[in-house]
């Protein structure tokens, strides 16, 4: 597994939805299941809130 770019992640964190967040990983060749995406997508709103 390769690293995530700085601009990537910038996007990842912007992204409004678990649907949005596999939109970009795939737009981007990077593999995610439904569930990944969904359990990614709840830690972004969780960081979102402790910021």
């Amino acid at each position: 597994m390769s690293l995530l770019s700085d601009e990537l992640v910038a996007k990842a964190l912007q992204v409004n939805s678990a649907e949005e967040l596999m939109t970009l990983a795939k737009e981007n060749d990077i593999e995610l299941t439904k569930d990944d995406a969904e359990k990614s997508f709840q830690l972004i709103l969780q960081s979102r809130q402790n910021n």
